[in-house]
């Protein structure tokens, strides 16, 4: 049983055997492969949305592959220097990590999966709209952001030739990508869901226009294929989930995600994949990343690199013979992450708690006050010297959910207020940033193990208009930020706000 991985854990290797006598007779492999929704739930109406979420599982890279020679051959000859990614969550974060993984400089990659007006504006420029291409990235083609910014960009440049599109069959963006005679337009398998789409037309166009070799990367995925569907015992995907499992009952729910440089960005994406999947029910696995040496007692460290995975806190080892590429990485995780599901008795494939914040930020722009922080009620508006209060109630970990504008100032306070929340407290600190964590981490904080005290961050900014709507970018990113605050609220989640004024490094 202990071919491919390691271990001194002797408990390890008995919760192992237990897993795989039970995996065996439920035939969880065969199952898997043969996209049996029944693996995560019993209910039939449930069934159905689990099996229109699948079709990661086996992708035609073909059909992939076949587009994007069309895509080359559109290209050909066009002078491209930027290309900038409008895009949220699972529509921007695998092209982020292949867009890190080129090894060409040009042409440069932008990914704005924002709504901060500084960002906008820092990115328009840096570009020159005659060799500047667009990727216009939403599975559901309504992500309120990318809307937004499509809007925003396409009133400045409305060259229909500097635009592509990635999104579901039938969405309101195919829709308007064909009105506009878009350059191209990349209709994505609709079974394959947003944080699963990783080696789909999501991911790939990206790395296609950065120059990554598609081809070869696929190809070695193949690899990974097979060793998944060996039985549980030579597993990796299974003995991976099987052991993450056992941590989380041991109520080690935060996994500190370290890459060691193999894989730049890669610790997002699986920020996304598994707390998104996982956090509900209050249950879930919480990815993280930190500069922090400390190490508490409800998290591990996960060690990822191209030769494995190292887990130090139970000297675990889970080995490979060769570099593994990218693409067998992804697969592994999705896979992992999957079986994760089973094991925790839910879901991973739906996100009830994104959509409720969504919802609660549609609220917060309808309201006709322009003072959206009136809902925060008094005892919740905090300053500085109230915070000390709130760190010496001890809370399980203190999370900012920073909506401010990048700012060096407010970077180097933070990394103060995380040595003296860990240092004298004795409480971890993370920092997420808004509004891309609403895509990712957001499920986890509402629908998870209940483990933070959460601190919402927002500064005046000026305001920069979005074409057709009556608020603006600086607007939209406070009811984003408020609207998560509401979500929290209703969760029952310990939630506090603090605003800033217009000079934000005098508040500072």
């Amino acid at each position: 049983m202990n071919e491919i991985f390691s271990t001194s854990q002797n408990d390890l290797f008995v919760t192992l055997k237990k897993q795989i006598k039970k995996a065996d007779q439920e035939k969880w492999i065969e199952r898997f492969w043969e996209k049996d929704p029944s693996l995560w739930s019993s209910n039939s109406s449930e069934q159905k949305k689990i099996a229109d979420r699948l079709g990661w599982i086996n992708e035609n890279d073909s059909l992939y592959l076949q587009s994007l020679k069309n895509l080359q051959s559109k290209i050909q000859g066009v002078t491209i220097n930027d290309i900038v990614l409008l895009g949220m969550g699972g529509s921007s974060l695998a092209a982020l990590v292949y867009s890190m993984q080129a090894k060409t400089k040009r042409p440069r990659f932008h990914c704005l999966d924002t709504s901060d007006p500084y960002e906008i504006k820092r990115v328009e420029t840096q570009i020159d709209p005659k060799s500047t291409l667009f990727i216009v990235a939403t599975k559901s083609g309504s992500t309120i952001e990318t809307k937004s910014l499509f809007e925003y960009f396409f009133s400045k440049i409305p060259d229909s030739k500097r635009y592509l599109a990635i999104t579901d069959p039938s969405s309101s963006l195919e829709k308007l990508a064909k009105e506009k005679n878009f350059l191209e337009i990349f209709l994505n398998p609709s079974d394959v869901g947003g944080r699963f789409s990783a080696s789909s037309f999501f991911g790939l166009v990206p790395a296609l226009l950065r120059g990554f070799d598609i081809d070869q990367d696929l190809r070695k995925r193949n690899k990974m294929f097979e060793e998944c569907k060996k039985p549980t015992s030579q597993n990796p995907a299974f003995i991976l989930a099987c052991v993450l499992y056992d941590l989380h009952q041991k109520q080690k729910h935060r996994m500190h995600i370290k890459t060691e440089h193999s894989f730049p960005g890669l610790d997002a994406w699986l920020e996304q994949l598994i707390a998104e999947s996982t956090g509900k029910n209050l249950k879930g696995i919480l990815p993280f990343y930190t500069n922090s040496l400390l190490t508490f007692s409800n998290e591990y460290q996960l060690i990822q690199n191209q030769d494995g995975i190292y887990i130090p806190e139970i000297d675990f080892t889970l080995t490979w013979e060769r570099k593994l590429s990218l693409s067998e990485v992804f697969f592994l995780w999705k896979m992992t992450t999957a079986f994760c599901g089973i094991f925790l008795a839910l879901n991973p494939f739906d996100e009830p708690d994104v959509t409720l914040a969504k919802e609660k930020c549609i609220q917060c722009l309808e309201q006709k006050t322009e003072n959206l922080f009136s809902i925060v009620p008094q005892r919740k508006k905090l300053d500085w010297i109230h915070w000390e209060k709130v760190l010496e109630e001890k809370p399980k970990s203190l999370t900012v959910l920073n909506f401010l504008p990048e700012n060096e100032r407010f970077e180097s306070k933070l990394a103060e207020m995380q040595n003296r929340v860990e240092q004298h407290y004795g409480i971890r600190f993370m920092q997420q940033k808004g509004p891309r964590y609403l895509h990712s981490t957001g499920q986890f904080f509402k629908g998870g193990v209940d483990q933070s005290t959460f601190l919402v961050l927002t500064a005046e900014q000026k305001e920069l208009s979005i074409p057709s709507q009556r608020y603006g970018f600086t607007k939209l990113k406070h009811a984003q930020a408020m609207g998560d605050f509401l979500a929290l609220t209703e969760k029952k989640r310990p939630v506090f706000h603090l605003h800033f004024d217009d000079n934000i490094n005098d508040s500072i």
